[in-house]
């Protein structure tokens, strides 16, 4: 079976079907009526009926011909959850860099899964995300946004993180806004993000990540306002992979993987102009 990654399934069908997540549970009744459930599945697998979206003749030729190229259950495909396909708290809000944590930095760890968290008072369940819409996600250490030294595999929704790249030849850095840094032979590229550390002086810096911009060979600017700071000393590490103590997060619009759970399509022409057909489809594993 192959995983087709273009073209998802049709998304004005999709918009008007109908389904969502489903979970597995197991329930004991005991002799005195009380129940002992067991979450079966950590994670929900979603169900869909497509016919419910088909509603003109256009469409209904639309699914048979994307039926055909599927053959049946033989391939699975992306699919539009319109009810859940983005990481913001609401539909219709755009995503942003900061709307799902992935886990934390820890000098080391290069890649992170992303995934949406459901949150119900202390209750959060953790859903892995897999399929992320191309050119739709944002990500951030430490709430600052990242664009450079990272990979996404929109296959698997896997962020891999550059090999760090780091110095600590910084001499000086000065009071002002934005502050310029003094780093003779530095390897810092215009628009990355850099997380300093062991300053002395100026060490309101500290565990904080900004973004910089080249200058020379031997000096850039970091984006934050150094005027008030105390003095810089000596010393400052600075590093482009996640650090302790920073979160990386991420906003994205994602799929569902699918497949349809059936190999016979049902239609029904009731008339010339309408008609219906059955179409259940169930998200796969991956």
């Amino acid at each position: 079976m192959t995983m087709i990654e273009t073209p998802r399934f049709p998304d004005d069908i999709s918009f008007g079907s109908q389904g969502g997540p489903a979970y597995e549970t197991s329930i004991t009744v005991t002799g005195g009526g009380h129940e002992k459930r067991n979450i079966n599945w950590p994670v929900p697998r979603h169900e869909f009926n497509a016919a419910f979206g088909v509603r003109n003749k256009a469409q209904l030729a639309t699914l048979i011909a994307f039926f055909h190229s599927m053959a049946g259950m033989g391939h699975s495909f992306r699919y539009k959850d319109h009810s859940d396909y983005s990481s913001a708290s609401a539909m219709r809000v755009a995503v942003s860099a900061t709307d799902q944590d992935l886990g934390d930095g820890d000098g080391a760890t290069r890649t992170f899964q992303l995934v949406k968290n459901y949150t119900t008072g202390a209750l959060t369940r953790a859903r892995p995300i897999s399929k992320p819409v191309i050119g739709t996600t944002l990500v951030s250490i430490g709430d600052v946004l990242s664009t450079l030294f990272y990979t996404l595999d929109t296959t698997t929704g896997i962020i891999t993180f550059d090999t760090d790249l780091t110095g600590s030849g910084i001499t000086n850095i000065t009071q002002a806004n934005p502050a310029v840094v003094t780093d003779p032979g530095h390897n810092v590229v215009n628009g990355s993000t850099q997380h300093i550390s062991n300053v002395a002086g100026m060490v309101e810096l500290n565990g904080g990540r900004f973004v910089a911009t080249w200058i020379d060979i031997n000096s850039y600017s970091l984006a934050v306002d150094t005027s008030a700071f105390t003095a810089y000393t000596s010393g400052g590490e600075r590093h482009t992979l996640p650090q302790t103590g920073e979160t990386v997060k991420a906003g994205f619009e994602f799929d569902v993987p699918c497949r349809f759970n059936t190999d016979t399509l049902s239609t029904v022409l009731d008339n010339y102009e309408t008609q219906s057909a059955s179409a259940p489809i169930i998200e796969i594993r991956v």
